[in-house]
């Protein structure tokens, strides 16, 4: 937080899932008087940070409900879209009101290895350039809790960001408490792939129900959407007659299916399991996740890391279980390979390797030195 308050220069900061990214930028915000542009790539995550930082006593827009011309004088950050900052008008905007454009302190770049991940936010990058190089100098503050010095890299020149100029802020990634198990399939068939996913699930489920005051969740991480909405009705055909509810996440659900199954994931005394895209996983916070089941592949490793940072935040112990073939991201996308990105990390190779501790092969590419000892 000195540092972001102090100092005026790009930074990196980089914390395990559930440590306090977000307090961290969100510090300095609550004791200036200047606005801050708070970029996130997912619609479900800029809700949520509006609501938490209006909490904490930062009045918070977002720029596609109200009108820049609107801002007034308490006004302290703006949640701004990918999409938004490609848009002449908002350069435009900021151009016009002086004083709004003199109060912005700072971008903030959230869940920042999003981006270079993405062809989807290509647009949106050189929008970010324009906007910091043409209408507002100020420092960019990238957040992650996965970003390997190749990604890094990456991350830096996607927002044409001089690499040595980034002051990087590492805290302690290890997360110890998250039991890692991979399982490795004879085939890639899908449907023994979804056998074996509801066995790990029912295995979670059994050993936290009874053994916990809290109900707790588990999260199931898929490749596709027809892969989730498959494996939902199968474990909704097991739990039907539990105290468990079984709901999804991904973006072919409607409006209200959507904040019907959000609602039920924050507010339910039930056991929760919730079955979701890779891409919405993002989005998915909750301290009492007991397990994160992954459901075939994930397109990196990186993507993997993210995925299994939703569990086990409240610091008691987690399962993460890996239900793996090699032909399950080839399947996935039309029996073509997907090509990983040079910094992101191959998640088949990770997975089919077994003469070298998984555990220790993680610590190592994300350049973190956790004691690794009782985590796998």
């Amino acid at each position: 937080m000195k540092a972001l308050y102090y100092e005026s220069r790009d930074m990196a900061v980089i914390l395990g899932t559930g440590s306090g990214k977000t307090a961290v930028a969100l510090g300095p915000i609550l004791y200036e008087k200047q606005i801050t542009l708070w970029l996130s790539p997912l619609k479900e995550l800029r809700s949520e940070c509006k609501q938490r930082f209006e909490a904490a006593g930062a009045m918070t827009m977002c720029l596609s409900e109200v009108s820049v011309a609107e801002m007034d004088e308490s006004l302290r950050i703006i949640l701004v879209s990918p999409e938004e900052l490609t848009k002449r008008q908002f350069s435009e905007k900021i151009k016009s009101l002086s004083t709004i454009r003199n109060r912005i302190r700072r971008v903030v770049v959230d869940e920042a290895h999003e981006f270079p991940m993405s062809c989807d936010f290509r647009e949106c990058m050189a929008g970010a350039i324009a906007v910091r190089n043409g209408v507002i100098r100020v420092p960019i503050v990238f957040l992650t809790a996965t970003a390997p010095k190749a990604l890094l890299c990456r991350i830096a020149d996607c927002f044409n960001v001089p690499r040595g100029n980034i002051a990087v802020i590492r805290g302690d990634c290890s997360r110890p408490n998250l039991k890692l198990q991979v399982d490795r399939l004879f085939s890639s068939s899908f449907h023994l792939m979804m056998n074996a996913v509801v066995k790990s699930v029912d295995n979670v489920y059994r050993a936290n129900i009874s053994s916990r005051a809290d109900p707790g969740k588990i999260v199931v991480a898929c490749l596709t959407r027809n892969h989730a909405d498959q494996i939902q009705d199968a474990l909704k055909n097991v739990y039907q007659e539990e105290e468990c509810v079984v709901i999804k996440s991904h973006s072919k659900m409607s409006e209200i299916e959507t904040q019907q199954h959000k609602k039920i994931w924050n507010e339910s005394c039930k056991f929760v399991i919730m079955v979701a895209t890779e891409k919405f996983l993002t989005g998915i916070d909750a301290s009492n996740v007991r397990g994160v089941i992954v459901a075939g592949s994930c397109r990196s490793l990186v993507k993997f890391w993210q995925a299994a940072g939703r569990a086990g935040r409240d610091g008691l112990d987690a399962d993460i279980i890996v239900q793996f073939h090699e032909g399950h991201l080839e399947n996935a996308h039309g029996g073509q390979s997907y090509d990983v990105h040079e910094g992101e990390g191959s998640f088949t190779d990770w997975a089919k390797n077994a003469n070298e501790c998984r555990r220790l092969r993680i610590e190592k590419f994300s350049q973190r030195h956790a004691d690794i000892e009782q985590m796998c």
